[in-house]
């Protein structure tokens, strides 16, 4: 099933954009004001499905624990895909120079996150063929590719994904991911913006200590692009 983007949940995500990796932290500790703001994976340690309890395993390396929040309505569930901004109240550095934070949350949002999919097991109409923009594109330390795109819209659920086309093998000759955009027919009024990140960790070859592909999408103009990378592991 194609995964969801909903337009409020676009529009809240690049609020916080804006302040993305942003930290107020001085050498007398923290206060009220200050705050970081990140991408990371929830980690759950509660001991039913039910329990909200988790933390936070932040793309910078560092992990936020939580013991307050200004979203207690937002539920979580273990391997989520979160931004999170955060006012630190306390830290501890790890064995291995990592931080661990002791935090409050201020605002989190759901960002898409899923697997690459693979040519022939899903509908090719139902990835759809509109354009789209990518403004950004990295790949963090764990090995999660972020896209952080635009399109147009007049309001309506819009489907986005990554489709490996089997093009290429990774070593001699990149392989192609086509960034995959379905407007299911919405009408192209006014922009939003969003994220969408991507696991890498399945295209990895245990015989191999790189991987080559391409990131190839269509912007509205008909211009294909491609976006090379080369993931080492």
């Amino acid at each position: 099933m194609n995964s969801l983007i909903q337009k409020g949940k676009i529009v809240l995500a690049v609020v916080l954009a804006g302040f993305v990796f942003a930290s107020c932290n001085d050498d007398d500790g923290y206060s009220i004001g200050d705050f970081m703001i990140d991408f990371g994976v929830i980690q759950k340690t509660g001991s039913t499905s039910d329990d909200n309890s988790f933390e936070i395993l932040l793309d910078s390396g560092d992990k936020a624990i939580p013991l307050a929040t200004d979203v207690p309505w937002f539920k979580t569930h273990d391997n989520q895909r979160v931004m999170v901004s955060v006012n630190p109240l306390d830290d501890k550095v790890n064995e291995d120079g990592s931080k661990t934070y002791y935090v409050k949350i201020l605002d989190m949002k759901n960002i898409l996150y899923k697997n690459i999919s693979k040519l022939g097991e899903v509908s090719l109409d139902s990835m759809g063929s509109d354009p789209i923009i990518v403004r950004d594109t990295w790949i963090t330390a764990d090995s999660i590719l972020n896209v952080d795109f635009k399109f147009y819209t007049e309001g309506s659920t819009h489907y986005l994904n990554l489709l490996d086309i089997n093009e290429g093998d990774g070593i001699a000759t990149p392989k192609i991911f086509e960034l995959r955009h379905n407007a299911r027919g919405d009408d192209e009024r006014y922009p939003v913006y969003g994220y969408a990140s991507f696991k890498l960790n399945p295209i990895k070859n245990p015989a191999q200590s790189q991987i080559k592909f391409n990131i190839r999408y269509t912007d509205y103009d008909g211009k294909i692009i491609e976006v090379p990378y080369t993931l080492d592991y």
